[in-house]
C-alpha cells in the first residue's frame, strides 16, 4: 500500500503536509495558508484605517473647538431702526468672540427682547460662523416734549427716558403738556391704531385743558386745521378727517377747529360763528 496517500471513509487523515477528507478532493496546506494570511492583514489594516480616522478627526475637532476659526465670524442685524448693532450684540452676549457652537440662541433671543424697543426678537446660529439676529421694534408713534428735548413714545406707551432727542423729530407728532401714566398709554394705543399717514398728519398734541373733560384733546394737523377729540375715541373718530378736510377745502373753509368729541363740527378760528359738518357725517 502506498503510504503517501489513504482514505478513511468519513475521516481526515494528514499526510505529508496534505489533507485527505474521505470522500473529497485533496486540498494542499500549503496554497491555503497565505491566503489565510493575506484575509488577516486585509481585516487589521481595515481596523487601523477606522481607528486612525476617528482618531485624527477627534484631534481635528478638537483643534477646531479650541481655535479661532470656530468664533463666529459674521453677524448680521436686521430689523432695528432705532437701536445701534452694538448695543444688540452686548445685551445678547454675542461678539465675534463668541464660539458658533457656544452661541445659545434662546437665550441670546430673550436678553434681546428685555431691551424697551424691541417687540419681537430672533437669533439664529449658521454653521460654520454666521449668527442672523431679526428684531421687530415698538413703533414710535409720538416724541413727548420735556425740558426743550423730545423722549420717543412707543405705541406701547413707554417712555425712553434715556433716549432724549434735542432734535426736533418729524417721523411723528409731538406731546406737549403730558405726563407718564394712564392718559399717556391710552394715547399711544390710539395712535397706533391709526394709519401711519394719518399719524404723520399730525403735528402736535396737547391737552383741551377742559376741566369737565379732562380726557378732551387738542390736535394740531399739519394742513393748518385743528381737532378736538376724545382720547379713548381718537383712532375711530380720526377716519372722518380725510372727508371733512376735503369738503372744507372745496368749500373754502379755511382753518378752523374740527370738534370730534361727540358728532363732527367745525368752527373757524378766530369767528363766532359755528358751521355744522354736512349731512352725512357723524
Amino acid at each position: 500500500m502506498d503510504t503517501s496517500r489513504l482514505s478513511i471513509e468519513n475521516e481526515v487523515v494528514f499526510l505529508d503536509g496534505i489533507v485527505i477528507m474521505a470522500n473529497k478532493k485533496v486540498i494542499q496546506l500549503d496554497d491555503r495558508i497565505p491566503k489565510l494570511k493575506a484575509r488577516r492583514r486585509q481585516r487589521a489594516n481595515r481596523r487601523f484605517i477606522v481607528f486612525a480616522t476617528v482618531f485624527f478627526l477627534l484631534i481635528a475637532i478638537l483643534i477646531y473647538l479650541v481655535s479661532p476659526i470656530s468664533n463666529v465670524h459674521t453677524i448680521v442685524v436686521k430689523g432695528n431702526h432705532h437701536i445701534d448693532v452694538s448695543e444688540i450684540e452686548n445685551v445678547g452676549k454675542i461678539s465675534k468672540k463668541s464660539k458658533i457652537w457656544d452661541v445659545n440662541e434662546s437665550r441670546s433671543a430673550a436678553l434681546i427682547k428685555k431691551l424697551p424697543m424691541v417687540k419681537k426678537a430672533t437669533v439664529t446660529s449658521h454653521f460654520p460662523s454666521r449668527v442672523d439676529i431679526n428684531i421687530v421694534e415698538y413703533q414710535r408713534v409720538a416724541y413727548l416734549m420735556s425740558e426743550n428735548a423730545y423722549i420717543p413714545i412707543l405705541e406701547n406707551g413707554t417712555k425712553l427716558e434715556q433716549e432724549k432727542e434735542g432734535i426736533l423729530p418729524t417721523d411723528a407728532p409731538i406731546i406737549i403738556g403730558f405726563a407718564e401714566g394712564d392718559a399717556l398709554q391710552r394715547l399711544a394705543g390710539q395712535l397706533t391704531k391709526m394709519s401711519p399717514a394719518m399719524v404723520h398728519a399730525i403735528s402736535e398734541i396737547m391737552s383741551a385743558n377742559d376741566k369737565s373733560q379732562p380726557d378732551n384733546i387738542m390736535l394740531y394737523m399739519n394742513g393748518g386745521q385743528q381737532v378736538l377729540a376724545d382720547i379713548d375715541t381718537l383712532a375711530e373718530k380720526m377716519k372722518l378727517y380725510p372727508s371733512i378736510v376735503d369738503y372744507l377745502s372745496k368749500d373754502k373753509k379755511g382753518e378752523g377747529v374740527i370738534d370730534l368729541t361727540l358728532g363732527a363740527s367745525w368752527t373757524p378760528i378766530n369767528k363766532g360763528k359755528k358751521e355744522d359738518e354736512p349731512s352725512g357725517k357723524k
